[in-house]
């Protein structure tokens, strides 16, 4: 008994270890994903500054495409917390 409950807490170490990487390796995506966007706001807000019309544009683009997956994932989790709880008929 003593050797099965030990083994259930071993078990249970390791899995929350393994969460606990994931969750800084994920963390550690957000803060780089977070960083890139800030850089290319950064870009666009001081391509403003110089009022040069194709700068401004080019930087616009380079933002927009640099957080269509930003974008995308927020929109996911959205629609994920709208459904949630709901039968698929109903929609």
């Amino acid at each position: 008994m003593v050797r099965e409950q030990r083994e259930a807490e071993e078990k249970a170490a390791r899995a929350r270890k393994e969460s606990n990487i994931a969750e800084q390796e994920k963390l550690a995506r957000e803060a780089e994903e977070r960083a890139a966007i800030d850089s290319l706001m950064a870009t666009t807000r001081a391509a403003l500054t110089l009022q040069d019309p194709a700068l401004i544009e080019a930087a616009t683009q380079t933002l927009a495409k640099g957080t269509e997956a930003f974008a995308a994932l927020r929109m996911n989790r959205g629609i994920q917390q709208a459904l949630a709880g709901r039968n698929i008929e109903t929609v």
